[in-house]
């Protein structure tokens, strides 16, 4: 997948505010201080990593931090589908029970493909995703039209 700045800002722009959240939430505990500043120093920290380090500090495993990933970013795409105009809001509650469902089967399908693999769970992370393929040079276009109209 080729990409593109503004979903690479958006991405960064996400980390940011979850490591500036996460410090403040978290940042009373010495034992996180370390992890939390060395986040905090990072000069682009992009959103997957990042949740998945303050995941890892709330104790979270695997999987519910691709569950919550997956939600955030399925919540993130609906509400910009509703301001878009592009779908009503109440269309939108079924879309992101649907779509949430098919991102379960998803995180299930891959979980049992690393479980093949212990050795070597990298051997799985690459992936193809036609449509969004497909969608992913509109960033800018759909960027201009949900931003700056």
């Amino acid at each position: 997948m080729v990409t593109n700045e503004p979903a690479c800002s958006a991405s960064i722009d996400q980390g940011k505010s979850l490591a500036r959240v996460a410090s403040q939430w978290l940042g009373q505990e010495s034992s996180h201080l370390d992890i939390l500043d060395l986040l905090k120093s990072v000069p682009s920290p992009h959103i997957a990593p990042t949740l998945g380090v303050i995941g890892g500090l709330l104790g979270l495993d695997e999987i519910q931090i691709c569950r919550l990933f997956a939600y955030c970013m399925a919540r993130d795409i609906v509400s910009s589908a509703v301001r878009l105009s592009l779908i009503g809001p109440l269309a939108s509650v079924p879309l992101l029970h649907n779509v949430q469902e098919s991102a379960e089967d998803g995180i299930r399908a891959v979980y049992a493909a690393i479980l093949k693999h212990p050795d070597d769970p990298l051997l799985v992370a690459a992936a193809s995703a036609p449509v969004i393929e497909a969608i992913h040079p509109c960033h800018e276009t759909l960027q201009v039209r949900l931003f700056r109209s």
